[in-house]
């Protein structure tokens, strides 16, 4: 599902351009930066911060890429679950930022598909004997609920846990 190509204009330096989407199912996304007329990145050196929930906090950073892609240009291939999140691009220094005109992002995601026999993240199984629709083994187990939330002890999706006293 390929999101688009957007035009960067990070101006001021010290700017950032940053593009918020939503991954409607566990997939990979393909972020990356190049030059508007090539696929290079001279004059503008990119870094692109990818965070989740839609927010750009410390607290929801993911991942950052500097000259993983040609050249100078940015890269992030990540395997990511169903959610919202931003991605933003800023010229690479801090410390002495330029400002960045005629680059492009470009973003593409791919969802999971269960039933391709091939073992995505987030599958136990894909295609084979015991395997449930769902790409999880059919073996009676409850399984924890990232729908619902398990982030701290008070959510829906936490598992009570039994556990055998030990003598």
């Amino acid at each position: 599902l390929p999101m688009d190509a957007f035009l960067l204009n990070i101006v001021p330096a010290g700017d950032s351009d940053c593009f918020r989407f939503t991954a409607p199912s566990a997939g990979k996304l393909n972020a990356s930066t190049s030059n508007q007329s090539s696929s290079t990145c001279s004059g503008g050196d990119t870094e692109l911060f990818l965070y989740t929930d839609g927010e750009t906090s410390v607290d929801a950073y993911i991942e950052s890429d500097d000259d993983g892609g040609d050249g100078v240009c940015s890269l992030i291939t990540i395997d990511l679950s169903e959610g919202n999140y931003v991605v933003c691009v800023e010229h690479y220094s801090q410390f002495s930022p330029s400002e960045i005109q005629g680059a492009l992002l470009s973003m593409s995601f791919a969802s999971f598909v269960c039933g391709n026999s091939i073992i995505d993240p987030g599958e136990e199984c894909d295609s084979s004997e015991g395997c449930g629709e769902d790409c999880l083994i059919d073996d009676g187990s409850q399984r924890e609920d990232e729908e619902s939330g398990n982030d701290n002890p008070y959510d829906d999706g936490v598992l009570d846990l039994e556990l055998d006293s030990i003598s």
